[in-house]
């Protein structure tokens, strides 16, 4: 890993923990999913988000369904200790 991406990878993860500070969850997800995820996974995220910003709160069905999908996106990143790195900040 070259320096450059050492940088990236720590303001990436910086900003994971101040949206968690914030309780930014949702943007949190949206953040990680659009470096990680599979063009069908943003796709999902996209409507979660799209629903949790509509109705105003998040609902039960769609925080679960956005757990899981934060999960798979984190189950198959090739490089562990980067999701275990995104892990702890959430």
């Amino acid at each position: 890993m070259y320096i450059r991406e050492n940088s990236y990878l720590e303001n990436f993860l910086n900003k994971i923990k101040d949206n968690t500070d914030n309780n930014q969850h949702s943007d949190n997800v949206m953040f990680i999913i659009s470096h990680y995820g599979t063009d069908t996974q943003k796709e999902e995220c996209f409507e979660l988000l799209q629903d949790h910003l509509k109705k105003g709160s998040l609902s039960s069905i769609v925080s679960t369904a956005r757990k899981y999908l934060l999960k798979d996106v984190l189950n198959n990143i090739e490089e562990p200790n980067i999701s275990n790195e995104i892990m702890r900040r959430l």
